[in-house]
């Protein structure tokens, strides 16, 4: 076991919500195709 890591207060921690599976399907299909322009059409509606 790992002592040596340091230890973090839990204040202002924010919750982080996934994408849905189909839109994380989708960024992996358009990574894997290489479309650079797709990916970042689809990012901003994350947003």
């Amino acid at each position: 076991m790992n002592n040596y890591l340091p230890k973090v207060a839990n204040t202002n921690v924010e919750t982080i919500v996934p994408a849905p599976a189909k839109t994380l399907d989708k960024f992996y299909e358009l990574a894997m195709k290489g479309n650079l322009k797709g990916i970042i059409k689809k990012a901003k509606f994350l947003e």
